[in-house]
């Protein structure tokens, strides 16, 4: 494990960064010119994801994964020549990212000149190495951020090394938001992406968690967390996802409510798709889950 990983600005045009989410896990790539940056940079370094052009800014972060080279065209001027422009590819796990409608200048996209960068100290690159005092900079900037895709908690810059090494849950006093963390960190070990509170469309109502398995897909999973015998609401908003995307519904909730679930969905019309889960098993999921992934790192699969 490095002790203190490195921080990085990537920096690529808006819509380079919307075909790089488009693969699951997500994926960058150098020219063969940035080489020796690509050498330089290991698993588990921190990079922060800058958008040129329409949003001018940081639109997210993440930790670098494998690094890898490949000769297939995949971004969309490689696929009109049929030539390989980037080469050097890394697959990148996202901590954190903004929602696509909001890669706008002005609209959330952390700034260059918010973190001591010029416009013209971006002109030509594709990596920039940054300092603590950036980085810390660019923390503060991405804490005020209330809507985020991918993740829900801002690292500190101590916490850092952490976070890349693991998902890691920060358990609060309150069970429902623990459940709501545990449920995102699963779907990111098992490489969806992740969404809490996502908004039912043309409804003033959200589903507790998503995920997706495209980046601008629609829903595979809805999850509603129920602790207080309200199953009769969660089960109407499940039902209501499943109606517009065909989502594949579960309901978080302790084990004496199943019984109402099953009649509930039964009335609904798809209680063979509804999936009680009680909180215990997804604590345990996610425990095992997590152990699995430290155990194949340990063993150099990862």
């Amino acid at each position: 494990m490095k002790v203190n990983p490195k921080n990085y600005l990537i920096v690529g045009i808006t819509k380079n960064w919307y075909r790089a989410f488009e693969h699951n896990p997500p994926v960058w790539g150098f020219t063969e010119r940035e080489r020796s940056a690509w050498d330089v940079i290991q698993s588990g370094d921190i990079i922060y994801f800058y958008a040129a052009r329409e949003a001018r800014g940081i639109i997210g972060k993440g930790v670098i994964l494998n690094k890898f080279r490949s000769d297939d065209p995949y971004w969309e001027e490689e696929i009109q020549t049929n030539i390989v422009k980037w080469p050097l590819h890394f697959y990148i796990q996202p901590i954190c990212l903004l929602p696509p409608n909001m890669w706008l200048a002005g609209k959330g996209p952390v700034a260059s000149s918010e973190f001591d960068i010029s416009g013209t100290d971006l002109h030509g690159k594709q990596i920039i190495a940054l300092n603590a005092e950036q980085v810390t900079k660019i923390e503060e900037k991405i804490s005020l951020w209330s809507v985020v895709a991918v993740g829900i908690s801002k690292p500190t810059v101590e916490e850092l090394a952490v976070i890349r090494e693991q998902p890691t849950v920060k358990y609060s006093t309150d069970l429902h938001t623990n459940l709501i963390r545990i449920l995102e960190e699963i779907g990111k070990l098992q490489n969806f992406y992740p969404q809490t509170e996502f908004s039912i469309p043309n409804e003033n109502r959200r589903i507790d968690v998503v995920w997706r398995r495209e980046f601008r897909g629609t829903p595979t999973y809805a999850f509603e967390v129920e602790l207080s015998g309200g199953v009769d609401r969660a089960l109407n908003k499940l039902y209501r996802c499943y109606r517009l995307w065909s989502t594949l519904p579960r309901i978080i909730t302790p084990s004496l409510e199943f019984s109402k679930i099953h009649s509930v969905s039964y009335s609904l019309g798809f209680k063979d798709l509804v999936i009680p889960i009680t909180p215990e098993h997804i604590k345990e999921i996610y425990d095992k889950k997590k152990s699995f992934k430290e155990k194949e790192k340990e063993v150099g699969l990862l």
